[in-house]
């Protein structure tokens, strides 16, 4: 079978979108081997994280003609439709919201969140539009849907009027790198390479409005003094905005901004935080949460998102407006050792309830 990708994220991203890419085209590898799989994508620098790709022998398409290489987003979006559709191609897979225009071989569409319809006002007005036209179309045309939670599949019932029926619910999974877990050593070394304080609250994730890194940075300043935030992600005017809202506050020596790390370093990252915190308005899935249940760190995370479909009873959950609440509920936790190694334990064995059986998706 001759299976083709949209694989631009998995070359370009090294976040969510990215992580999710390249998890599902290794894990084919292993799991059907008998298959070719080509990747079409735009122009890339070659990164130690995609170098994988590569070893593992997909067939990697990009732009071949000029047109195509003067205008890539045209190319990713139509022009590759033409010879997907004639080089043999018996089912294409967009693995994030897209699909090129013109397929006339089965597809399927991974979609991951409609983030910006439930909230608009987190994006900018055209980003809006263009999103809302791609997404739109894509799960329209396609034969079939993947949503990554039960709360997608929701959004594209009630948003797009995606029938359940072309639904199926596959949920996302760590980097196999958090299946082992980080050594002591690892972890020693993570600490000095970072230069991490001795007791921390672990976020993850781009510094961005709906993540809610406030919500941590107002809740810091209503616990003891010796307890840290470290941020890891990046960010550019939210971020700063984040920093002078921590200064305000005076907390901020006690927040560690990490906007550059090595994915390697994470699951050490993980492992050596004490809670790990998302409070986020809203996701699609939350990968974070999961590899912090993969290194046995206790997770606490916003109600108002799908992380109960993630955590289970693993996790604490928390409405993601009420900083003070936050506050006291980690203090307890940060005191509570007992209660700690549960939440450990049971995060763990939540986690490593892999591979999770497809489901088709139940309208609500």
């Amino acid at each position: 079978m001759n299976i083709g990708f949209d694989a631009k994220r998995a070359f370009t991203n090294f976040t969510g979108l990215g992580n999710y890419s390249r998890s599902l085209l290794l894990s084919l590898t292993e799991v059907a081997p008998e298959n070719t799989y080509t990747l079409y994508t735009t122009p890339f620098k070659w990164h130690t994280r995609n170098l994988m790709l590569a070893e593992k022998g997909f067939i990697i398409e990009q732009p071949n003609t000029a047109v195509g290489k003067l205008w890539p987003g045209w190319w990713r979006s139509r022009g590759c439709a033409h010879h997907i559709n004639h080089n043999g191609t018996d089912l294409f897979h967009g693995l994030s919201h897209e699909l090129p225009e013109g397929l006339s071989v089965p597809s399927v569409v991974t979609m991951h969140d409609l983030i910006f319809e439930r909230y608009p006002q987190f994006y900018p007005w055209i980003d809006t539009q263009v999103y809302r036209y791609k997404f739109r179309s894509a799960a329209r045309r396609a034969t079939h849907v993947v949503a990554v939670s039960q709360q997608t599949a929701d959004d594209l019932m009630q948003f797009y009027q995606v029938p359940a029926k072309k639904l199926s619910i596959i949920y996302q999974c760590a980097d196999p790198i958090f299946e082992t877990p980080a050594t002591n050593n690892a972890v020693q070394a993570v600490r000095a390479k970072y230069q991490l304080p001795p007791q921390f609250i672990l976020a993850v994730g781009s510094v961005i409005e709906r993540k809610n890194i406030g919500c941590l940075i107002q809740a810091l300043q209503y616990m003891h003094a010796d307890v840290h935030l470290v941020v890891v992600g990046s960010g550019k005017a939210h971020l700063t905005k984040m920093q002078a809202l921590a200064r305000q506050r005076g907390v901020s020596d006690r927040i560690v901004w990490l906007t550059k790390t090595d994915f390697v370093d994470f699951p050490a990252l993980y492992k050596t935080a004490h809670i790990f915190a998302q409070p986020s308005h809203f996701e699609g899935f939350g990968i974070p949460v999961l590899e912090a249940m993969w290194s046995g760190t206790p997770v606490v995370a916003s109600n108002s998102t799908c992380f109960e479909e993630v955590g289970g009873d693993a996790a604490l959950y928390l409405p993601p407006d009420q900083p003070q609440l936050w506050a006291h509920s980690v203090s307890e936790l940060l005191n509570d050792p007992v209660r700690c190694a549960d939440m450990s334990r049971r995060g763990r064995a939540r986690a490593r309830r892999t591979p999770v059986p497809v489901r088709p998706a139940r309208r609500r």
